[in-house]
């Protein structure tokens, strides 16, 4: 979701409560007190390779890896983060 310099400060605030929501979101569906999501969480872990190499020989399957890895590293970089800085490390990276 750019941001742009060009938008007005209503546009902004905008960006920002729909980041805040998307936050919030995560975290319901990934509630982390909950067993099931811990153990689902830890399968997906070993799945995507989150603590291990993505490389293969060939191309195709690294490039199927790494999007694998991206989406966990997503999930849980949104668990970790406050809703604070999730919404402001989107609107400083420009999405």
């Amino acid at each position: 979701m750019p941001t742009g310099k060009g938008k007005s400060a209503a546009a902004k605030q905008k960006i920002k409560e729909l980041l805040a929501l998307k936050h919030q979101h995560y975290n319901q569906v990934f509630n982390v007190d909950s067993q099931a999501v811990k153990a689902v969480l830890e399968d997906l872990s070993i799945f995507c390779r989150e603590n291990e190499s993505c490389f293969h020989a060939d191309p195709r399957l690294h490039a199927v890896l790494e999007g694998r890895r991206e989406v966990l590293l997503k999930i849980k970089e949104c668990l970790r983060l406050q809703p604070e800085e999730y919404v402001d490390k989107h609107i400083n990276k420009g999405l």
